[in-house]
Formats: C-alpha cells, sequence, structure tokens
C-alpha cells in the first residue's frame, strides 16, 4: 500500500497531467504481469 501511495504522489507530483493516466495504465499492466498466481507463500 505504502508503494502505491508513493508512486501515485510521483505520478501526480512529476507526470503532465495529460500523461498521468497512460503512466498509470502502464504501470497496472507491468505490475498484473508480474504476478504469479500459481506460487502462493
Amino acid at each position: 500500500m505504502v508503494l502505491g501511495n508513493m508512486v501515485t504522489n510521483l505520478i501526480n507530483t512529476s507526470i503532465a497531467p495529460a500523461q498521468r493516466m497512460l503512466i498509470a495504465d502502464s504501470f497496472v499492466h507491468a505490475l498484473r504481469a508480474s504476478i504469479d498466481e500459481g506460487n502462493i507463500h
């Protein structure tokens, strides 16, 4: 959750408003692609 807040702050303060949704969607896509649902610790 802390990482999500940090990324949100970074996007809102460093990225032009017109590009924010594209960057956020790219981040979500990369995060989902990195999750391995088969290995639960």
